[in-house]
């Protein structure tokens, strides 16, 4: 599916980007977009339709859940939801199959940064024994896997290495390869395409054999420490590895529209 119509805003003039969606997206296990899916009640997001085709739609949990949009800074003024104050939104439908390899791609632009790291879209359940992907951004970037044997694995990306990110559109893409023996394989950050060297790792390095799943994923969860303050216009996960070639693709599709 090409990207539809842009929805013309304050900031954004509207139109059709040219790039037809990256073939990646073909097989996402879940994938949430600005320009699709979005069921608006009182002019808030009650339902963000997954455009996978696998039917993992993420809604609000309570009617006092429901998100804001705001056109982004591209030039086709897309609306991007703003990830504040909600309690839950999310979908409990992914597949729940242990696996080893796993890929998560986002835009998310941030507009307030703090320690502790504020809640980006997430894997999981932070209080779960097991969970894929916990996402922190803050005065560094933060990420948890907790695989089968319950024991977290932390690893840390500094802002002084990654370059500057509030309040511009943050291109991400994670890598994760259990398989692997060292860290630096088993975890790979992308940031506009370029991998980066982690700052810092913690906790328990997973085996090689070890395994992780969730039946969750949260576009946005909050606590009272940790209130997330984001436009994100866009997240998709798969069960498997993303290629060197579809990372490219994929950040090509997101510099056009948050570029």
């Amino acid at each position: 599916m090409a990207i539809g119509v842009g929805i013309s805003g304050p900031r954004g003039g509207g139109g059709v980007p040219s790039l037809a969606d990256p073939p990646s997206f073909s097989d996402s296990l879940a994938l949430y977009r600005s320009d699709a899916g979005q069921t608006l009640v009182d002019g808030l997001l009650d339902v963000w339709a997954d455009q996978s085709g696998n039917g993992h739609d993420a809604s609000a949990s309570a009617t006092s859940d429901r998100l804001s949009l705001v056109s982004n800074d591209g030039v086709f003024g897309f609306k991007d939801v703003f990830l504040s104050g909600a309690d839950h939104f999310r979908t409990l439908t992914i597949p729940n199959t242990p696996m080893q390899q796993y890929s998560y791609d986002i835009c998310i632009t941030t507009y307030h940064l703090s320690n502790p790291a504020l809640y980006a879209p997430m894997w999981g359940n932070i209080n779960g024994s097991i969970y894929p992907l916990f996402v922190g951004l803050g005065n560094n970037l933060n990420f948890t896997i907790k695989p089968n044997t319950g024991s977290g694995w932390y690893i840390t990306y500094n802002v002084a290495q990654l370059g500057a990110y509030q309040g511009l559109p943050l291109k991400l893409t994670v890598l994760v390869d259990l398989t692997q023996a060292a860290a630096a394989d088993k975890f790979k950050l992308y940031r506009d395409g370029v991998l980066i060297t982690q700052s810092a790792t913690s906790g328990t390095l997973p085996s090689v054999t070890d395994t992780t799943n969730s039946t969750q994923f949260n576009i946005i969860s909050t606590s009272t420490a940790r209130n997330s303050s984001f436009f994100s216009g866009y997240v998709a996960i798969w069960d498997r590895l993303l290629t060197a070639t579809e990372i490219a693709a994929n950040n090509d599709w997101k510099d056009e529209i948050w570029n």
